[in-house]
């Protein structure tokens, strides 16, 4: 189980799109060579909650391709071929009172490219 804090506010964008990407988007976006500058353009957050159940599973968004030029050499790109079921648990920031919410995942299997 993987549990990612904080991603509506103050959101990650290229988190979600990777941990609810199908393997086939994954394996695609890893043969795409990588953007070192400048940064690409951030993804805003959905404004809606049917925005965010609908949000980042068209596969990967640019910023998951983004490495800074501080990472050359560094290669972390994962196991593209797990799958994930994925659920959003809304919530409020304790401290501002503003929706926020955690991402629960599930690694369920993996598949043979």
């Amino acid at each position: 189980m993987i549990v990612a804090d904080n991603v509506v506010k103050p959101g990650n964008p290229a988190y979600l799109s990777y941990i609810r990407s199908t393997p086939s988007q994954k394996r695609h976006s890893l043969q795409a060579p990588r953007l070192t500058s400048p940064p690409p353009t951030t993804t805003p957050n959905p404004t809606t909650d049917e925005g965010w159940q609908k949000a980042f599973h068209d596969g990967l968004i640019d910023e998951t391709r983004w490495a800074p030029e501080e990472a050359e050499g560094i290669k972390a790109e994962g196991d593209p071929d797990l799958v994930y079921e994925s659920e959003m648990v809304g919530g409020w920031d304790p401290y501002t009172g503003e929706r926020d919410a955690c991402e629960v995942s599930y690694c369920t299997g993996r598949v043979e490219a």
